[in-house]
C-alpha cells in the first residue's frame, strides 16, 4: 500500500474545492465498437479512450455533455491528417522515425501502468484511505453571504439606507455593486473564515442569518455584507471523489516503481543541464 497522500491535498478533495471530476469518454459496451469511420477507416471506442487520457487539460475546459463529441471529432482530424500523410510518404522520413519511436515508448509505458500498475490500487484501499483521512477531519464553520461593493464610502451608506427600508440586497447588488459576482446577486456561496478577505471575514461571522454589516473599507473600494446561512464545512462523500483519490495513490505507485527501476539502471546524462538537482538534506 502507498504513503498516505498528505492531509493537505486531501482537505482539496473531500471539500468542495476541488477542480471538475473525472473526465472520461462515453460508456461504450466494448472496446472494439466503431464509433466513427474516415474515408473507411474506423475510428473505435478505445481509441476514444487513449484521447481522453491524453487530452485531459484540454477536456477541463469543455463541458461535460460536450467531452464525447469533442474526442470523437478530434479523431476525426487527426485520421485526416494521417491519412493526408500517408499519401505525401511522410512514413519514410526521418521525422517520423523519431516521432514514432517517441510514442511507441509512450505507448508501452501506458499499457504497462494499465495492466501492471492499475491493479495494485483497489476501491477498497481508496474507501480506506478516505476514512482514514476523514477521521482526523474537524469540519470549520461556515457562512453564506452576499456582498455589496462600490467605489466610495458615500455610495455605500445611501444603498445601505435603501435596504434598511426594505430593499432588496441581490437586486441592489445586481444594479449597483462593482464586484464581479454582482451578476448573480451579489453571491459568494459558501466560505469559511480563512478564505475570504480578512475584513470581510470578519464582518461576515460576526452577523446573525439575515444581517447586513455596516460598510466596510477593502483594496476593492467599500463593502456590505448579508448573511444568508451558516452551516459546517460539507465534506464530499466518498463516490464523488474516489476516482480522485484512487488517482493520487496511482501517481504513488508509479512514483514509487520509477525510484525502484532508476536505482537499478545505468543513466548517464550527456548534457549536464539535463540532469536533476541533488536532493537538499
Amino acid at each position: 500500500m502507498p504513503k498516505c497522500i498528505s492531509s493537505l491535498l486531501f482537505l482539496s478533495l473531500v471539500f468542495c474545492l476541488s477542480l471538475a471530476g473525472p473526465l472520461q469518454a462515453q460508456e461504450v459496451d466494448s472496446k472494439d465498437k466503431v464509433v466513427a469511420t474516415v474515408n473507411g477507416d474506423p475510428i473505435t471506442a478505445s481509441e476514444v479512450e487513449y484521447a481522453a487520457e491524453d487530452l485531459l487539460a484540454q477536456l477541463a475546459a469543455v463541458p461535460a455533455k460536450h467531452r464525447y463529441k469533442f474526442l470523437v471529432n478530434y479523431l476525426v482530424e487527426r485520421k485526416l491528417l494521417a491519412q493526408a500523410a500517408e499519401r505525401a510518404k511522410i512514413a519514410k522520413t526521418k521525422e517520423f522515425e523519431r516521432r514514432a519511436k517517441f510514442y511507441r515508448a509512450k505507448a508501452m509505458r501506458d499499457a504497462y501502468f494499465k495492466s501492471k500498475i492499475e491493479p495494485r490500487v483497489t476501491e477498497k484501499q481508496a474507501m480506506a484511505v478516505y476514512k482514514k483521512e476523514t477521521a482526523k477531519i474537524k469540519p470549520q464553520d461556515e457562512v453564506r453571504a452576499r456582498l455589496i461593493t462600490v467605489q466610495t464610502e458615500k455610495e455605500i451608506k445611501a444603498i445601505l439606507e435603501v435596504i434598511e427600508k426594505g430593499a432588496a440586497f441581490e437586486d441592489l447588488a445586481k444594479a449597483k455593486s462593482i464586484a464581479a459576482n454582482a451578476p448573480s446577486g451579489g453571491d459568494l456561496g459558501y466560505f469559511s473564515k480563512d478564505r475570504m478577505v480578512p475584513a470581510l471575514a470578519e464582518a461576515a461571522f460576526s452577523l446573525k442569518n439575515g444581517e447586513v454589516s455596516k460598510p466596510i473599507k477593502s483594496n476593492q473600494g467599500w463593502s456590505i455584507v448579508k448573511v444568508e446561512d451558516r452551516r459546517k464545512q460539507q465534506i464530499q462523500e466518498f463516490d464523488k471523489i474516489k476516482t480522485r483519490i484512487r488517482n493520487v495513490l496511482l501517481r504513488e505507485q508509479v512514483t514509487k516503481i520509477a525510484e525502484k527501476l532508476r536505482s537499478k539502471a545505468e543513466i548517464e546524462y550527456l548534457d549536464p543541464d539535463a540532469k536533476p538537482e541533488e536532493p537538499k538534506e
